[in-house]
């Protein structure tokens, strides 16, 4: 599963690659044609991927709702994008990440505005939640800048979310 546009690839990690990614790193690079990145995936990511591995062996509709890679056309990796799980009532949490060197170039605007856009084009899919700390400037503003409201701030998170256009929903 892959959303392209004129500057980047943004692609889902099937099982297949999360098995890879975490089990032999080089190689995942080298199966994707693309330039090792030393620092990447970052801790979070690495957290993450077991869970997401478990998750995806009894239930495939995963697939898109997990992790995604940004890539550049060179197969340089910019960072990664992605949603904490399946829809539940409509609704799921975006987060993203991009590599230092790739920051404020506006990589993280245009991918969260390109999987937003496949999410809330699925029928399952409500609403988007997204939370940033209160500090993060840069990722306030790419929630902004993607039309996503700020819902509140709590104890130094910042809140935000998009909700679909007119459709029958059970979440909000």
């Amino acid at each position: 599963m892959r959303i392209t546009t004129d500057r980047m690839e943004i692609q889902a990690l099937s099982l297949e690659d999360a098995n890879t990614l975490i089990r032999n790193k080089e190689l995942f690079f080298q199966k994707q044609k693309a330039a090792f990145h030393n620092s990447w995936p970052h801790h979070g990511l690495r957290a993450l991927l077991p869970l997401y591995i478990e998750h995806f062996k009894y239930d495939k509709t995963i697939l898109g709702f997990g992790p995604w890679v940004i890539w550049n056309p060179k197969r340089d990796v910019i960072g990664d994008i992605g949603f904490k799980g399946v829809p539940v009532r409509g609704a799921v949490e975006i987060g993203y990440y991009i590599n230092p060197e790739h920051r404020k170039l506006g990589y993280a605007t245009e991918a969260v505005g390109s999987l937003t856009k496949w999410a809330l084009g699925q029928t399952d899919v409500c609403v988007i939640f997204a939370q940033c700390d209160i500090r993060n400037q840069a990722s306030q503003k790419v929630l902004e800048h993607n039309d996503y409201v700020q819902t509140k701030i709590e104890d130094d998170i910042v809140f935000y979310q998009k909700c679909a256009e007119i459709r029958n929903c059970t979440s909000t």
